[in-house]
Protein backbone atom coordinates (compact mmCIF):
# COMPACT_ATOMS: atom_id res chain seq x y z
CA UNK A 1 0.00 0.00 0.00
CA UNK A 2 1.31 3.44 -0.87
CA UNK A 3 2.08 5.77 1.99
CA UNK A 4 0.72 9.31 1.95
CA UNK A 5 1.97 12.13 4.10
CA UNK A 6 -0.24 13.78 6.68
CA UNK A 7 1.86 16.76 7.78
CA UNK A 8 -0.27 18.22 10.56
CA UNK A 9 -0.46 21.96 11.31
CA UNK A 10 -1.60 22.71 14.84
CA UNK A 11 -1.09 25.87 16.82
CA UNK A 12 2.00 25.95 18.98
CA UNK A 13 0.38 28.34 21.53
CA UNK A 14 3.77 29.91 21.99
CA UNK A 15 5.30 26.51 22.68
CA UNK A 16 7.06 26.43 19.32
CA UNK A 17 8.33 30.02 19.36
CA UNK A 18 12.10 30.25 19.56
CA UNK A 19 13.60 31.46 22.79
CA UNK A 20 15.99 34.39 23.04
CA UNK A 21 16.54 37.80 24.54
CA UNK A 22 14.77 40.97 23.42
CA UNK A 23 17.49 43.54 22.86
CA UNK A 24 16.42 47.15 22.57
CA UNK A 25 17.84 49.36 19.84
CA UNK A 26 19.60 52.45 21.27
CA UNK A 27 17.21 55.39 21.20
CA UNK A 28 14.12 53.18 20.88
CA UNK A 29 11.75 51.78 23.47
CA UNK A 30 10.81 49.02 21.02
CA UNK A 31 12.62 45.74 21.58
CA UNK A 32 13.69 43.48 18.74
CA UNK A 33 11.12 40.75 18.04
CA UNK A 34 8.49 42.60 20.06
CA UNK A 35 4.77 42.15 19.41
CA UNK A 36 3.63 45.57 18.21
CA UNK A 37 0.38 44.58 16.50
CA UNK A 38 -2.06 47.48 16.68
CA UNK A 39 0.37 49.68 18.66
CA UNK A 40 1.21 53.33 17.98
CA UNK A 41 4.92 53.53 17.15
CA UNK A 42 4.98 57.17 16.08
CA UNK A 43 7.98 58.96 17.51
CA UNK A 44 9.98 55.75 18.00
CA UNK A 45 13.56 55.52 16.68
CA UNK A 46 13.10 52.71 14.18
CA UNK A 47 15.01 51.54 11.12
CA UNK A 48 14.72 48.77 8.54
CA UNK A 49 16.76 46.21 10.49
CA UNK A 50 14.62 46.63 13.61
CA UNK A 51 11.31 46.65 11.73
CA UNK A 52 12.28 43.36 10.06
CA UNK A 53 12.40 41.67 13.47
CA UNK A 54 9.01 42.89 14.73
CA UNK A 55 5.62 41.22 14.89
CA UNK A 56 3.26 43.81 13.40
CA UNK A 57 0.06 44.01 11.41
CA UNK A 58 -1.83 46.50 9.28
CA UNK A 59 -3.26 48.15 12.41
CA UNK A 60 0.20 49.11 13.68
CA UNK A 61 0.64 52.91 13.46
CA UNK A 62 3.95 54.29 12.14
CA UNK A 63 5.68 57.52 11.31
CA UNK A 64 5.41 58.21 7.57
CA UNK A 65 8.94 57.02 6.70
CA UNK A 66 8.63 53.94 8.91
CA UNK A 67 5.25 53.15 7.34
CA UNK A 68 6.90 52.85 3.92
CA UNK A 69 9.60 50.59 5.36
CA UNK A 70 7.03 48.42 7.13
CA UNK A 71 4.99 48.09 3.94
CA UNK A 72 8.04 46.93 2.00
CA UNK A 73 8.93 44.43 4.75
CA UNK A 74 5.39 43.00 4.75
CA UNK A 75 5.41 42.72 0.96
CA UNK A 76 8.74 40.93 0.93
CA UNK A 77 7.51 38.63 3.71
CA UNK A 78 4.80 37.27 1.41
CA UNK A 79 7.50 35.59 -0.66
CA UNK A 80 8.05 31.98 0.52
CA UNK A 81 11.65 32.26 -0.68
CA UNK A 82 14.13 29.53 -1.62
CA UNK A 83 12.93 29.42 -5.22
CA UNK A 84 9.26 28.66 -4.58
CA UNK A 85 8.00 31.52 -6.75
CA UNK A 86 10.23 30.34 -9.61
CA UNK A 87 8.41 26.98 -9.38
CA UNK A 88 5.06 28.78 -9.41
CA UNK A 89 6.14 30.56 -12.59
CA UNK A 90 6.66 27.11 -14.14
CA UNK A 91 3.08 26.12 -13.24
CA UNK A 92 4.09 24.00 -10.24
CA UNK A 93 1.61 25.20 -7.60
CA UNK A 94 0.13 22.07 -6.00
CA UNK A 95 -2.69 22.02 -8.55
CA UNK A 96 -4.92 18.97 -8.15
CA UNK A 97 -3.42 17.96 -4.79
CA UNK A 98 -5.54 17.74 -1.62
CA UNK A 99 -4.12 18.38 1.82
CA UNK A 100 -5.51 18.78 5.32
CA UNK A 101 -4.93 21.12 8.24
CA UNK A 102 -5.74 20.63 11.91
CA UNK A 103 -5.70 24.00 13.66
CA UNK A 104 -7.80 26.58 15.49
CA UNK A 105 -11.14 27.81 14.24
CA UNK A 106 -11.08 30.41 11.47
CA UNK A 107 -13.27 32.41 9.11
CA UNK A 108 -13.30 31.13 5.55
CA UNK A 109 -13.61 34.35 3.57
CA UNK A 110 -10.07 35.72 3.35
CA UNK A 111 -9.06 36.19 -0.32
CA UNK A 112 -5.79 34.38 0.33
CA UNK A 113 -7.56 31.02 0.69
CA UNK A 114 -11.34 31.45 0.44
CA UNK A 115 -11.64 29.20 -2.62
CA UNK A 116 -9.10 26.64 -1.43
CA UNK A 117 -11.09 25.13 1.48
CA UNK A 118 -12.71 21.91 0.24
CA UNK A 119 -14.39 21.04 3.54
CA UNK A 120 -14.38 22.60 7.03
CA UNK A 121 -15.22 20.65 10.19
CA UNK A 122 -15.34 22.09 13.73
CA UNK A 123 -14.58 19.59 16.50
CA UNK A 124 -15.58 21.61 19.57
CA UNK A 125 -14.17 25.14 19.30
CA UNK A 126 -17.60 26.51 20.28
CA UNK A 127 -16.81 29.93 18.82
CA UNK A 128 -19.14 32.23 16.83
CA UNK A 129 -19.04 31.51 13.11
CA UNK A 130 -17.98 35.08 12.34
CA UNK A 131 -14.99 34.99 14.72
CA UNK A 132 -11.58 33.65 13.72
CA UNK A 133 -8.21 33.19 15.33
CA UNK A 134 -4.66 34.35 14.75
CA UNK A 135 -3.19 30.97 13.99
CA UNK A 136 -5.74 29.34 11.69
CA UNK A 137 -5.63 31.85 8.84
CA UNK A 138 -1.88 32.22 9.28
CA UNK A 139 -0.99 28.59 8.70
CA UNK A 140 -3.61 28.21 5.97
CA UNK A 141 -2.23 31.18 4.04
CA UNK A 142 1.32 29.90 4.42
CA UNK A 143 0.17 26.64 2.86
CA UNK A 144 -2.31 27.67 0.13
CA UNK A 145 -2.34 31.46 0.20
CA UNK A 146 -2.64 33.05 -3.24
CA UNK A 147 0.19 35.53 -2.56
CA UNK A 148 1.78 33.92 0.50
CA UNK A 149 1.54 30.14 0.20
CA UNK A 150 3.92 27.48 -1.07
CA UNK A 151 1.10 25.56 -2.81
CA UNK A 152 -1.52 28.18 -3.80
CA UNK A 153 -3.55 25.86 -6.04
CA UNK A 154 -3.91 22.93 -3.65
CA UNK A 155 -7.14 22.09 -1.81
CA UNK A 156 -7.54 21.88 1.97
CA UNK A 157 -9.67 19.75 4.29
CA UNK A 158 -9.72 21.78 7.50
CA UNK A 159 -10.37 20.40 10.99
CA UNK A 160 -10.82 23.11 13.65
CA UNK A 161 -9.83 22.21 17.22
CA UNK A 162 -9.72 24.19 20.51
CA UNK A 163 -5.99 24.12 21.20
CA UNK A 164 -6.52 26.33 24.26
CA UNK A 165 -8.15 23.41 26.07
CA UNK A 166 -4.82 21.53 25.88
CA UNK A 167 -6.65 18.27 25.33
CA UNK A 168 -5.05 15.92 22.78
CA UNK A 169 -8.35 14.08 22.28
CA UNK A 170 -9.55 16.88 20.00
CA UNK A 171 -6.55 16.33 17.75
CA UNK A 172 -7.08 12.58 17.74
CA UNK A 173 -10.72 13.06 16.75
CA UNK A 174 -9.65 15.50 14.02
CA UNK A 175 -7.20 12.99 12.60
CA UNK A 176 -9.89 10.31 12.65
CA UNK A 177 -12.16 12.68 10.70
CA UNK A 178 -9.44 13.16 8.09
CA UNK A 179 -8.95 9.39 7.83
CA UNK A 180 -12.69 8.91 7.29
CA UNK A 181 -12.88 11.67 4.68
CA UNK A 182 -9.90 10.26 2.86
CA UNK A 183 -11.52 6.84 2.57
CA UNK A 184 -14.34 8.43 0.61
CA UNK A 185 -12.02 9.92 -1.99
CA UNK A 186 -10.87 8.30 -5.22
CA UNK A 187 -7.19 7.48 -5.61
CA UNK A 188 -6.74 10.52 -7.82
CA UNK A 189 -8.08 12.87 -5.13
CA UNK A 190 -6.65 11.43 -1.91
CA UNK A 191 -5.49 13.77 0.83
CA UNK A 192 -1.71 13.83 0.52
CA UNK A 193 -0.61 16.17 3.30
CA UNK A 194 -2.18 17.14 6.61
CA UNK A 195 -0.35 19.92 8.42
CA UNK A 196 -0.29 19.87 12.33
CA UNK A 197 2.09 22.24 14.19
CA UNK A 198 1.71 20.86 17.69
CA UNK A 199 3.01 18.22 20.06
CA UNK A 200 -0.11 16.55 21.50
CA UNK A 201 2.00 13.86 23.20
CA UNK A 202 5.50 13.04 24.32
CA UNK A 203 8.09 14.86 26.45
CA UNK A 204 7.60 18.60 26.82
CA UNK A 205 4.10 18.46 25.35
CA UNK A 206 1.99 21.47 26.41
CA UNK A 207 -1.14 19.33 26.25
CA UNK A 208 -2.19 17.98 29.63
CA UNK A 209 -5.05 15.59 28.82
CA UNK A 210 -5.43 12.41 26.79
CA UNK A 211 -1.95 12.52 25.31
CA UNK A 212 -2.02 8.81 24.55
CA UNK A 213 -5.07 9.37 22.33
CA UNK A 214 -2.93 11.22 19.83
CA UNK A 215 -0.39 8.40 19.47
CA UNK A 216 -3.21 5.90 19.05
CA UNK A 217 -4.77 8.04 16.33
CA UNK A 218 -1.41 8.26 14.59
CA UNK A 219 -1.16 4.47 14.68
CA UNK A 220 -4.63 4.20 13.12
CA UNK A 221 -3.67 6.63 10.41
CA UNK A 222 -0.46 4.75 9.63
CA UNK A 223 -2.38 1.48 9.49
CA UNK A 224 -4.66 3.16 6.97
CA UNK A 225 -1.73 4.04 4.74
CA UNK A 226 -1.20 7.57 6.03
CA UNK A 227 2.04 8.97 7.40
CA UNK A 228 1.59 11.53 10.16
CA UNK A 229 3.93 14.43 10.82
CA UNK A 230 3.68 16.47 14.00
CA UNK A 231 5.98 18.37 16.35
CA UNK A 232 6.37 15.68 18.97
CA UNK A 233 9.85 14.55 19.90
CA UNK A 234 9.10 11.02 18.73
CA UNK A 235 7.15 11.76 15.50
CA UNK A 236 8.30 15.11 14.19
CA UNK A 237 11.27 15.71 11.91
CA UNK A 238 10.92 19.35 10.84
CA UNK A 239 13.31 21.94 12.28
CA UNK A 240 13.11 25.75 12.03
CA UNK A 241 15.17 27.78 9.56
CA UNK A 242 15.30 31.33 8.27
CA UNK A 243 16.50 32.73 5.00
CA UNK A 244 18.76 35.73 4.45
CA UNK A 245 16.40 38.70 4.00
CA UNK A 246 18.85 40.21 1.50
CA UNK A 247 18.98 36.97 -0.53
CA UNK A 248 15.76 35.06 0.21
CA UNK A 249 16.07 32.76 -2.82
CA UNK A 250 19.60 31.58 -1.96
CA UNK A 251 19.36 28.39 0.07
CA UNK A 252 23.11 28.49 0.75
CA UNK A 253 22.59 31.80 2.59
CA UNK A 254 19.81 30.37 4.79
CA UNK A 255 20.42 29.13 8.32
CA UNK A 256 18.81 26.58 10.61
CA UNK A 257 17.26 27.64 13.90
CA UNK A 258 15.51 30.90 14.81
CA UNK A 259 16.62 34.38 13.73
CA UNK A 260 17.25 35.67 17.26
CA UNK A 261 19.02 32.57 18.56
CA UNK A 262 21.06 31.58 15.53
CA UNK A 263 21.88 28.28 13.83
CA UNK A 264 21.17 24.88 15.35
CA UNK A 265 24.21 23.04 16.63
CA UNK A 266 22.84 19.51 16.48
CA UNK A 267 20.59 17.94 13.85
CA UNK A 268 19.49 14.35 13.41
CA UNK A 269 19.87 12.53 10.12
CA UNK A 270 16.07 12.55 9.80
CA UNK A 271 15.50 16.25 10.41
CA UNK A 272 14.88 18.90 7.78
CA UNK A 273 14.73 22.66 8.41
CA UNK A 274 12.27 25.04 6.73
CA UNK A 275 11.63 28.81 6.97
CA UNK A 276 9.81 30.13 10.04
CA UNK A 277 10.89 33.76 10.18
CA UNK A 278 10.55 36.99 8.17
CA UNK A 279 7.15 35.86 6.86
CA UNK A 280 3.78 37.50 6.26
CA UNK A 281 0.50 35.67 6.94
CA UNK A 282 -3.20 36.31 6.43
CA UNK A 283 -5.16 37.74 9.36
CA UNK A 284 -8.93 37.60 9.90
CA UNK A 285 -10.33 37.91 13.43
CA UNK A 286 -13.79 38.95 12.23
CA UNK A 287 -15.41 37.61 9.08
CA UNK A 288 -14.81 40.01 6.23
CA UNK A 289 -12.14 42.05 8.04
CA UNK A 290 -9.22 40.98 5.84
CA UNK A 291 -5.70 41.97 6.82
CA UNK A 292 -2.14 40.69 7.15
CA UNK A 293 0.42 40.29 9.88
CA UNK A 294 4.20 40.05 9.60
CA UNK A 295 6.38 38.14 12.04
CA UNK A 296 10.15 38.56 12.19
CA UNK A 297 10.38 35.31 14.06
CA UNK A 298 7.62 32.76 13.93
CA UNK A 299 7.47 29.39 15.55
CA UNK A 300 7.91 25.92 14.17
CA UNK A 301 4.24 26.22 13.25
CA UNK A 302 5.26 28.33 10.26
CA UNK A 303 7.82 25.79 9.03
CA UNK A 304 5.34 22.91 8.90
CA UNK A 305 3.00 24.39 6.23
CA UNK A 306 6.02 25.40 4.19
CA UNK A 307 7.13 21.77 4.00
CA UNK A 308 3.57 20.58 3.37
CA UNK A 309 3.26 22.93 0.41
CA UNK A 310 6.56 21.85 -1.10
CA UNK A 311 5.43 18.22 -0.83
CA UNK A 312 2.17 19.16 -2.55
CA UNK A 313 4.14 20.61 -5.45
CA UNK A 314 6.04 17.36 -5.64
CA UNK A 315 2.82 15.35 -5.89
CA UNK A 316 1.55 17.60 -8.65
CA UNK A 317 4.66 16.67 -10.65
CA UNK A 318 4.65 12.96 -9.75
CA UNK A 319 1.27 11.84 -8.37
CA UNK A 320 2.30 8.16 -8.41
CA UNK A 321 5.16 8.61 -5.96
CA UNK A 322 4.24 7.38 -2.48
CA UNK A 323 4.79 9.29 0.74
CA UNK A 324 7.91 7.43 1.82
CA UNK A 325 9.53 8.02 -1.54
CA UNK A 326 8.52 11.69 -1.64
CA UNK A 327 9.98 12.42 1.79
CA UNK A 328 13.13 10.50 0.87
CA UNK A 329 13.62 12.77 -2.14
CA UNK A 330 12.88 15.82 0.02
CA UNK A 331 15.68 14.86 2.42
CA UNK A 332 18.12 13.81 -0.29
CA UNK A 333 17.64 17.08 -2.18
CA UNK A 334 18.16 19.29 0.88
CA UNK A 335 21.05 21.72 1.16
CA UNK A 336 23.43 20.63 3.91
CA UNK A 337 24.93 23.38 6.06
CA UNK A 338 26.94 22.74 9.21
CA UNK A 339 25.68 19.17 9.24
CA UNK A 340 21.98 20.19 9.08
CA UNK A 341 19.57 19.84 6.16
CA UNK A 342 17.69 22.89 4.86
CA UNK A 343 14.80 22.38 2.46
CA UNK A 344 15.69 23.14 -1.18
CA UNK A 345 12.46 23.29 -3.22
CA UNK A 346 14.12 23.78 -6.63
CA UNK A 347 16.45 20.79 -6.24
CA UNK A 348 13.60 18.74 -4.79
CA UNK A 349 11.37 19.33 -7.82
CA UNK A 350 14.30 18.47 -10.11
CA UNK A 351 14.68 15.15 -8.28
CA UNK A 352 10.96 14.46 -8.36
CA UNK A 353 10.87 15.27 -12.08
CA UNK A 354 13.58 12.63 -12.65
CA UNK A 355 11.67 9.93 -10.77
CA UNK A 356 11.66 7.07 -11.40
CA UNK A 357 15.20 6.30 -12.50
CA UNK A 358 16.09 2.68 -13.07
CA UNK A 359 19.43 0.83 -12.96
CA UNK A 360 20.94 -0.43 -16.21
CA UNK A 361 19.59 -3.64 -17.72
CA UNK A 362 21.40 -6.93 -18.33
CA UNK A 363 24.19 -6.21 -15.90
CA UNK A 364 26.56 -9.17 -16.35
CA UNK A 365 30.06 -10.35 -15.54
CA UNK A 366 32.51 -12.35 -17.67
CA UNK A 367 35.86 -13.69 -16.44
CA UNK A 368 38.75 -13.10 -18.85
CA UNK A 369 42.37 -14.27 -18.66
CA UNK A 370 45.42 -12.39 -19.84
CA UNK A 371 48.70 -14.30 -20.04
CA UNK A 372 51.61 -12.10 -19.05
CA UNK A 373 55.32 -12.97 -19.23
CA UNK A 374 55.65 -14.09 -15.62
CA UNK A 375 52.04 -14.37 -14.45
CA UNK A 376 48.41 -14.55 -15.47
CA UNK A 377 46.00 -11.64 -15.02
CA UNK A 378 42.31 -12.26 -14.38
CA UNK A 379 39.86 -9.60 -15.54
CA UNK A 380 36.25 -9.22 -14.49
CA UNK A 381 34.53 -7.66 -17.49
CA UNK A 382 31.28 -5.95 -16.53
CA UNK A 383 28.74 -5.04 -19.19
CA UNK A 384 25.25 -3.53 -19.16
CA UNK A 385 22.66 -1.84 -21.32
CA UNK A 386 20.93 1.50 -20.99
CA UNK A 387 17.49 1.19 -19.38
CA UNK A 388 14.86 2.36 -21.85
CA UNK A 389 12.41 2.95 -18.99
CA UNK A 390 14.24 6.03 -17.74
CA UNK A 391 12.37 9.25 -18.43
CA UNK A 392 15.43 11.40 -17.91
CA UNK A 393 19.04 11.40 -19.04
CA UNK A 394 21.54 9.30 -17.11
CA UNK A 395 24.47 11.54 -16.21
CA UNK A 396 26.74 8.85 -14.76
CA UNK A 397 27.03 5.36 -13.32
CA UNK A 398 28.41 4.47 -9.91
CA UNK A 399 30.11 1.06 -9.81
CA UNK A 400 30.70 -0.60 -6.43
CA UNK A 401 32.60 -3.74 -5.41
CA UNK A 402 33.01 -6.00 -2.38
CA UNK A 403 34.29 -9.48 -1.70
CA UNK A 404 31.50 -11.88 -2.55
CA UNK A 405 30.74 -13.15 0.95
CA UNK A 406 31.41 -9.89 2.80
CA UNK A 407 28.62 -7.98 4.52
CA UNK A 408 26.64 -5.19 2.92
CA UNK A 409 28.65 -2.63 4.87
CA UNK A 410 31.72 -3.65 2.82
CA UNK A 411 30.65 -2.05 -0.46
CA UNK A 412 33.27 0.36 -1.79
CA UNK A 413 32.97 2.73 -4.72
CA UNK A 414 35.13 1.28 -7.47
CA UNK A 415 34.74 3.91 -10.17
CA UNK A 416 32.40 6.60 -11.50
CA UNK A 417 31.66 6.32 -15.21
CA UNK A 418 29.97 8.54 -17.75
CA UNK A 419 26.31 8.14 -18.65
CA UNK A 420 27.18 6.66 -22.07
CA UNK A 421 29.35 3.86 -20.63
CA UNK A 422 28.24 0.26 -21.24
CA UNK A 423 31.20 -1.74 -19.89
CA UNK A 424 34.14 -1.73 -17.49
CA UNK A 425 37.13 -4.06 -17.02
CA UNK A 426 38.08 -4.64 -13.39
CA UNK A 427 41.68 -5.77 -13.91
CA UNK A 428 44.65 -7.12 -12.03
CA UNK A 429 43.12 -10.01 -10.09
CA UNK A 430 44.61 -13.35 -9.18
CA UNK A 431 42.63 -16.57 -9.51
CA UNK A 432 41.51 -16.51 -5.87
CA UNK A 433 39.18 -13.64 -4.93
CA UNK A 434 35.51 -13.69 -5.84
CA UNK A 435 33.67 -10.40 -6.03
CA UNK A 436 30.18 -8.96 -6.05
CA UNK A 437 29.41 -5.80 -8.02
CA UNK A 438 26.63 -3.22 -7.83
CA UNK A 439 25.85 -0.45 -10.29
CA UNK A 440 23.56 2.57 -9.88
CA UNK A 441 22.37 5.03 -12.50
CA UNK A 442 22.43 8.72 -11.53
CA UNK A 443 20.17 11.29 -13.22
CA UNK A 444 21.28 14.72 -14.37
CA UNK A 445 19.81 16.15 -11.15
CA UNK A 446 21.52 13.63 -8.88
CA UNK A 447 18.72 11.11 -8.30
CA UNK A 448 20.16 7.60 -7.85
CA UNK A 449 18.53 4.37 -8.92
CA UNK A 450 18.37 1.18 -6.93
CA UNK A 451 21.41 -1.04 -7.59
CA UNK A 452 21.71 -3.82 -10.14
CA UNK A 453 23.83 -6.69 -8.74
CA UNK A 454 26.10 -9.38 -10.16
CA UNK A 455 28.85 -11.64 -8.77
CA UNK A 456 31.33 -14.36 -9.77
Amino acid sequence: MKTRIITILLLGIGFFLGAGSNEEKPGSAVASYADVRGKDLRGEALDLDLIRTLWFNEKTVWDSDDKLLAKSVMTQGKNPGLGVRALHARGITGLGVNMAIIDQNMCLTHPEFADRIVKYHDLGCDMPANEGSMHGPAVTSLLVGQTVGTAPDAGVYYAAVPSWKKDAQYYADALDWIIAENRLLSNAHKIRVVSVSAAPSGPDSPYTQNNAAWDKAVARAEADGLAVLDCTNHHGWINPAYYDVEAPEDVSAANTGFPRTGPLTDCTTESLAAPNGFRTQAEEYQSGDFSYQYMGQGGLSWAIPYVAGVLAMGWQVQPDLDGEGMVKLLRESAFVKNGCRIIDPLTFIDRVSDWPIYPPQRFSLALLENDLIFSREYINRLTWQQNSGNKTEVARYLLYRKEKNAGDDSWQLLIELGGDAVSYDDRGHSAGPLFAYAIRAVSVHGLESDPALVSN
